[in-house]
């Protein structure tokens, strides 16, 4: 009976090196944005792509060039890094080695992009916050003085109705604050 071996096959040490440089860069950069843009450098420069472009989802959910390096000749091939944006590789010498490099990249950039955003989402929140507690210190100024104007007036009926005035202008401030576009939908 013959035995098969499967024999697993070692990247080129070439694209092990082009592997690790990009993930530490990816690992390591202070952004998403800012680490692409490196990453994409360096694969231009390191494979046989005449161009390399990062493209990522706008605002509107088009496509917009994030990053881009070299001149754009020859065939044109995407590889899209699901839910975060899509590279293309331009040159009629594509290393098909190139695009497991960018495959093996595919978690880093997903985990740098779900960090990217919850920044974003933390520094909305953290100003949404304290808009929040300033606008608290403002009722509560506001209302202390009416009320006690009201605490030492013979006839407070004027101080009160003042003050509930001030809580209807408030509560109606407060509602037409909560018509403004959502943290969601202001990205």
């Amino acid at each position: 009976m013959p035995h098969s071996l499967t024999v697993l096959r070692e990247p080129a040490p070439e694209r092990a090196d082009l592997e690790r440089d990009a993930l530490l860069t990816l690992a390591t950069a202070e952004d998403l944005e800012s680490g692409m843009a490196e990453v994409v450098e360096s694969l231009q420069r390191e494979s046989a792509a005449e161009r390399v472009e990062w493209w990522t989802g706008g605002n509107g959910g088009d496509l917009e060039l994030a990053a881009a390096a070299g001149v754009r000749e020859g065939d044109r091939r995407c590889v899209p890094i699901w839910g975060v944006g899509t590279f293309v590789l331009h040159g009629s010498r594509l290393d098909p080695e190139l695009e497991a490099v960018l495959t093996a990249l595919t978690p880093v950039i997903r985990r740098r992009a779900a960090e990217d955003q919850l920044t974003r989402t933390a520094v909305q929140l953290a100003r949404r916050n304290e808009a929040l507690e300033d606008y608290a210190a403002l009722v509560a100024h506001e209302l202390k003085n009416p009320l006690q104007a009201a605490l030492l007036a013979e006839d407070p009926s004027r101080q009160v109705e003042d003050a509930l005035a001030l809580v209807d202008a408030l509560l109606e401030a407060a509602r037409s604050e909560a018509d403004e576009p959502s943290l969601s939908s202001a990205e």
